[in-house]
């Protein structure tokens, strides 16, 4: 629901100017009923969320805020020491801060969790879809070209094709290489694992620590070191 929230419909900053305030005003009022507040913002309190949305939440999306105001009142936000956040009869700047900044902590996490499995998901399909000979190719063609090497590539399908055509070094190196350099990988994310201070930041360096994820970074690590020996005689 949250990504859904997020992903499908337009930010508050992206609503036609028209429509931006009588969307606010209605989901206040629906809002209102929820939390059964009979007085309804005014005018003048309508206007001050307004702005204050324009400010600090530009990029949440109405229907986020309609979701955050659910997950509350399910008590999705409550901490063992806390209740849930409440109104206190009046539907204000302070009340909506509280409950999009519990929700945007929730957003980041969800957001994590939904690129993760989105990432094991291009994992267990059918790998190496493009030509791994056309892809090394245009590796080298690049290199050759730009006396650089690009940034992306499917460093896989390249590393794979020069490892069939016997372009790679031989076991022992590319062994010694491997286990070189998904130790540094390790001990770097490690480090930076130390010293993170959101959990936000700290779950991303929990994925690159996939075994998945390394191999890959080495299979780059690499192609790139290689691609530069073979053709570094080309200038």
């Amino acid at each position: 629901m949250v990504v859904e929230s997020a992903s499908q419909y337009p930010t508050f900053q992206n609503l036609s100017d028209e429509n931006r305030e009588g969307a606010l005003r209605s989901c206040l009022n629906l809002i209102c009923a929820k939390m059964s507040i009979k007085n309804l913002p005014s005018d003048q309190d309508v206007m001050i969320i307004y702005n204050h949305f324009l400010n600090y939440f530009r990029t949440t999306t109405l229907e986020e805020l309609m979701l955050a105001i659910d997950m509350n009142l399910n008590g999705e936000f409550a901490k063992p020491e806390a209740e849930r956040i409440e109104p206190y009869g009046l539907v204000d700047i302070s009340y909506l801060t509280k409950i999009l900044n519990a929700y945007s902590t929730r957003k980041r996490l969800a957001f994590v969790e939904f690129n993760k499995l989105k990432a094991d998901k291009l994992r267990q399909e059918p790998p190496h879809k493009s030509d791994p000979q056309k892809c090394y190719e245009n590796l080298r063609d690049y290199f050759i070209l730009n006396r650089e090497l690009p940034l992306t590539a499917d460093w896989w399908a390249i590393f794979e094709y020069m490892w069939k055509e016997r372009l790679t070094e031989n076991d022992l190196a590319l062994k010694d290489f491997f286990e070189e350099e998904s130790q540094k990988i390790r001990s770097k994310i490690q480090q930076q694992l130390l010293t993170c201070s959101s959990l936000f930041e700290k779950r991303q360096l929990e994925m690159e620590l996939e075994e998945s994820k390394i191999r890959l970074d080495c299979r780059k690590l690499y192609v790139q070191k290689r691609i530069t020996e073979l053709f570094e005689k080309a200038k």
